[in-house]
């Protein structure tokens, strides 16, 4: 199923990382070792985001973390546990038309009451 809304959104969130980093999408492709005119299609949202495998080829090469890349692509990251991901749909309900803020201040008591703190560096 092709979902163009979400191809464009990665694809935009690619590119835009690219030009952040003073990469032209030809060399993030030959860096990944992908078709240029293959990222060329994500990048423009032509195409739906690539395999798991080339998402986190390009984290590597935008210098991004791949859970945030692969939660742009509409994939849940394989670092959840299980535990969390059968409860990912009720956190959504939950947090539904609450502001980014105070989604982060939520995230932010979580982080206290597990006694650590999430990694910030959302590249």
């Amino acid at each position: 199923m092709f979902d163009k809304e979400a191809a464009k959104s990665f694809g935009r969130r690619i590119a835009q990382r690219a030009k952040e980093i003073s990469l032209s999408l030809r060399q993030v492709a030959q860096k990944a070792d992908i078709d240029p005119s293959f990222l060329t299609r994500i990048a423009t949202g032509e195409r739906n985001p690539p395999s798991d495998e080339i998402i986190t080829r390009l984290a590597d090469v935008l210098d991004m973390r791949v859970d945030i890349l692969l939660i742009e692509a509409g994939r849940i990251p394989h670092s959840v546990n299980s535990g969390s991901r059968s409860a990912l749909p009720d956190f959504f309900r939950a947090t539904e038309g609450m502001s980014e803020d105070a989604v982060r201040s939520l995230i932010r008591a979580i982080e206290a009451f597990q006694g650590g703190e999430i990694d910030k560096n959302e590249k």
